[in-house]
């Protein structure tokens, strides 16, 4: 199964805890899915959902990168992978690099 979502960026900065949690909802069916990718246009991120085969669910998370410098952004992407987070892409708006990570959560019971 393939879902697309649509979410405006300016949507995701200005709740990113908000639009985190749609993603998640989208994945929570009764067929699993999970983010494949996403691709961006000037005003909307557009998310590829396919079936998730493994057991674990997934948790996804919006997060701004501390700034546009290489070093800045590798040293998040590293923190967050010591923090159990995959990074999945970056997107740009308002001279801003924001990026979704995911993490496998508990299995649903």
């Amino acid at each position: 199964m393939n879902r697309i979502i649509k979410l405006p960026k300016a949507d995701i900065v200005f709740d990113y805890r908000s639009s985190s949690d749609i993603v998640m909802e989208a994945c929570a069916r009764s067929t699993p899915l999970k983010v494949a990718g996403f691709c961006e246009t000037e005003k909307i991120l557009i998310l590829s959902l396919e079936d998730n085969t493994m057991p674990e669910r997934y948790e996804y998370v919006f997060a701004k990168f501390p700034s546009e410098n290489e070093d800045d952004i590798i040293g998040e992407i590293r923190s967050r992978f010591f923090a159990g987070f995959s990074t999945l892409g970056s997107f740009h708006l308002n001279n801003e690099t924001w990026g979704l990570f995911s993490k496998t959560g508990p299995t649903p019971s």
